[in-house]
């Protein structure tokens, strides 16, 4: 039985329940080796005592030694490790950064995941030009902090669209020559990090995968086709990329698999040729088609690109991977296949063959997806005397003899607004057909001599 004082003393000595924790400074930078920071964390409700334990997400890159309240963090190696402080069933995390001279760490990473591009890298890299891929396949690191409104050239942080999302080195930025643009495609990616279907993604700190150009007058990443939440340590990685060690068939061969209906290919084969469209010129009606053709001149053929924008330009010799549909578009034929079952293995050049405009009329079979030179007299139609002009697509006639051939200008094309030759030319562009008509599409000026 216990007394009356004993009773009062067990009361006095029972502890008040622990209902939260916090830790300061909630983020942390080390640049040296064996530097260390201290950590202090705060119990609610206030006077509150209760066993603190510290652990370290990445010890290879932090290691952190406590002692109740406190704690001590020592720099490993480059990289991020997140420390986290419990009591009872509560926890608090503190970001530390580890960027050792060299180590590929904050605005020094090689644009792997586990060292991905800061956001000044990616600024740094972006040639501002919005038809160039600058470096393809890398990833990027950096804060949520809005999207772009491309009507009213402001950054928000409200959405109706989902296009985009707007990335810096801190989270909370206002300046916008402090941030980069993301592409945001149709699908997961757009569904996992625009802020129209999360909300709450607006401060995280997010990776990227992608390719570096210019997206809304933005250093930017574009074709994104992964991404990491890195506080939730969750994500979707970039396909794999497609196995090349398998037999080359022709171009040519490839072409004569069509008998009229589509012909879905396996990957057991590919083609190799030389691209000989030209991504600069922008002469397309979208950025996801380019042409390949057989380094002697003799076959070629489009290639459509199922998941990206094409990032190939002109001269660049590719390997594709036979692993697609092969298909007729308007009387074109052309071969959809995703963008990793492709891969640059070099460059080279193709000579012209030179042509009529009544040859290739009598047989585009022969001139098809081939570069051509043609000489005649180019027209534009009633009123035109430019190329083009970016509001619509045009079609010029170049006249030989008596026979004639389209000129199609995309309204992308960077020559658009130029003037119109008025003396005889020597035109060489890309052979081709479009619902029964022949077509030469010339790539950029140098093909009008």
């Amino acid at each position: 039985m216990l007394t009356a004082g004993a009773l009062l003393l067990t009361a006095c000595e029972k502890k008040e329940a622990v209902t939260g924790i916090s830790v300061s400074p909630v983020s942390g930078s080390l640049t040296e080796a064996g530097k260390t920071l201290t950590l202090t964390a705060t119990l609610a409700p206030a006077g509150t005592k209760a066993d603190v334990s510290w652990t370290s997400s990445n010890t290879a890159v932090a290691t952190v030694s406590g002692n109740g309240l406190t704690a001590t963090v020592t720099a490993v190696a480059t990289g991020e490790a997140k420390i986290t402080a419990k009591a009872d069933i509560f926890t608090a995390e503190a970001v530390i950064k580890v960027n050792l001279a060299g180590g590929g760490g904050e605005g020094d990473g090689t644009g792997t995941k586990d060292a991905p591009y800061s956001v000044a890298q990616v600024m740094a890299k972006s040639s501002k030009d919005k038809n160039k891929i600058d470096e393809a396949a890398v990833w990027a690191k950096g804060f949520v902090v809005g999207r772009y409104n491309s009507t009213s050239k402001a950054v928000e942080t409200t959405d109706t669209e989902g296009h985009n999302i707007m990335l810096a080195a801190v989270a909370g930025e206002t300046d916008k020559t402090k941030m980069i643009c993301i592409q945001l495609p149709v699908g997961d990616i757009r569904k996992a990090l625009s802020i129209k279907d999360n909300a709450d993604i607006l401060g995280k700190e997010v990776k990227v995968h992608g390719d570096i150009t210019t997206y809304n007058t933005f250093p930017a990443i574009k074709n994104t086709d992964g991404y990491w939440l890195i506080a939730e340590n969750k994500g979707v990685n970039p396909p794999e990329p497609g196995n090349f060690d398998v037999p080359v068939m022709t171009i040519a061969e490839l072409r004569a698999l069509y008998t009229g209906s589509e012909v879905n290919l396996d990957g057991k084969k590919k083609i190799v040729g030389i691209v000989s469209s030209s991504l600069k010129g922008g002469n397309s009606t979208s950025k996801k088609n380019w042409v390949i053709t057989s380094e002697d001149n003799m076959s070629g053929i489009a290639i459509r690109f199922s998941d990206k924008d094409n990032s190939y330009e002109l001269g660049d010799k590719v390997e594709v991977l036979l692993d697609g549909k092969l298909q007729a578009y308007k009387e074109a034929l052309q071969f959809e296949v995703a963008s990793v079952k492709t891969a640059k293995v070099g460059t080279g050049s193709i000579t012209p063959r030179k042509a009529t405009a009544a040859e290739i009329n009598a047989d585009i079979s022969k001139y098809e997806c081939c570069v051509v030179t043609v000489e005649g007299n180019i027209t534009g139609p009633e009123g035109a005397g430019t190329y083009g002009n970016k509001t619509k697509h045009q079609t010029n006639t170049l006249t030989d003899g008596g026979a004639t051939l389209d000129l199609f200008v995309s309204k992308y094309a960077s020559f658009v607004g130029q003037p119109l030759p008025t003396a005889k030319v020597s035109v060489t562009g890309i052979a081709q057909q479009y619902d029964k008509k022949k077509q030469l599409i010339i790539r950029s000026l140098d093909d009008v001599k």
